[in-house]
């Protein structure tokens, strides 16, 4: 699962040779940082997918950098220490490990090591201790007015997302972000045209397409080609999270009645079509659930039992049980929820992580049980008793 790949859009080897391109581009940001650099999403930074030119170059720096730094571990162990930090912090996201691809954060704690050699260098410099402060000192103020730019932009939302929809055009999900503030206040025209964007910019991702197509939940009529498009993308993409996402906001929306122009065959089709994409394999487990909450919402309650249980033995995830034992509860099927909070206590019993969770579907199993022997037992009189 490590190194499972089946639900990105692109392999071990186009991330490795991207990473070499990234990791320079961290090292920039920490020595010559611009405001323009800087973003909530870099979704626009460029996959490599074969070994150029430039990634080249980034590799063979990159490999300087670590042969010079245990080359002075012992004469300069300060810079060895602070290469290594660095490339250690980045050991994880950086490598083969199918995570997304670039973001700011992950460089926060890297940057110690790098700050840490600047520092040191400065120090070493053969000039007075008057000019040493003032270098430091012009550092630090530079920084500084940065930080206060970049704390103006963060303190208004619709602001940092202007500021990154205009330094960042080329991110899909920074169009999407302004979209969806222009969703909150019910600008949907304006929403959609970000929206389009996003899709132009990513065709091939299925979460946008039915992003664009929640919008028209009140709408007469669905656009029938958002479906076609989808279907299509589905079937021949693998599912990405915001794919998933995106089902799952019109089931919640099927099931609470927010979405009266979609219609339940079109909501299982989506998901079937998905299902039997093998792309999609390592998506299963969220599948057959979304599957078996669309047949819930459909009164449908066997086939969700199915699914339900489906879903459980793709993965073994308690949190499946725990959510069929609830359905099962509210639906009245109490034999079959004593049988699966038997199987939910038995998985539970070392780690008693759920152990709350249980003890409280336990009691309101019990409250309802109870609850339907009284009415039972009032029926029955009744029928003995008829009233004259």
């Amino acid at each position: 699962q490590f190194i499972n790949y089946s639900g990105r859009s692109f392999s071990l080897a186009d991330r490795l040779l991207s990473q070499a391109n990234i990791v320079i581009y961290y090292l920039k940001m920490i020595c010559l940082p611009r405001l323009k650099d800087m973003t909530l999403f870099h979704d626009d930074f460029p996959i490599t997918r074969s070994l150029d030119a430039k990634t080249f170059l980034s590799i063979l720096t990159l490999a300087i950098l670590i042969s010079s730094a245990w080359l002075v571990r012992k004469r300069y162990p300060i810079i060895a220490f602070g290469v290594f930090w660095f490339f250690t912090g980045h050991l994880l996201e950086s490598t083969i490990i199918p995570l997304e691809m670039i973001f700011e954060h992950r460089n926060y704690l890297a940057s110690f090591g790098i700050m840490l050699i600047l520092a040191f260098l400065i120090i070493q410099l053969p000039v007075t201790k008057p000019l040493r402060y003032i270098i430091s000192s012009s550092i630090i103020i530079i920084f500084l007015a940065m930080t206060v730019i970049r704390s103006h932009a963060w303190s208004n939302d619709e602001l940092l997302h202007r500021i990154n929809l205009q330094d960042h055009p080329g991110s899909a999900r920074t169009q999407i972000n302004y979209a969806n503030i222009l969703l909150e206040k019910n600008l949907l025209n304006e929403a959609r045209q970000y929206l389009k964007t996003a899709i132009a910019i990513k065709p091939f991702e299925a979460g946008t397409v039915l992003h664009l197509y929640t919008t028209y939940c009140y709408a007469e009529k669905m656009p029938e080609q958002l479906i076609e498009k989808s279907l299509k993308i589905l079937s021949n993409h693998p599912i990405s999270a915001y794919g998933l996402s995106a089902i799952n906001i019109l089931n919640q929306r099927k099931n609470n009645q927010q979405c009266p122009a979609l219609s339940s065959k079109t909501l299982i089709s989506l998901i079937d079509t998905a299902i039997n994409n093998k792309k999609s394999e390592s998506s299963l487990e969220h599948l057959y659930r979304l599957k078996a909450q669309a047949f819930v919402i459909n009164g449908k309650f066997n086939q969700a039992v199915k699914f339900f249980k489906k879903s459980y033995l793709t993965n073994h995830n308690a949190e499946i049980l725990i959510e069929l034992l609830d359905f099962q509860i509210g639906s009245g099927f109490f034999s079959d929820a004593h049988q699966t909070l038997k199987k939910l206590r038995e998985i539970d019993k070392s780690l008693h992580k759920d152990r709350y969770k249980l003890d409280f579907l336990e009691k309101r199993l019990k409250s309802l049980e109870d609850k339907a022997s009284v009415n039972q037992a009032g029926l029955s009189h009744k029928l003995i008793n008829p009233p004259k």
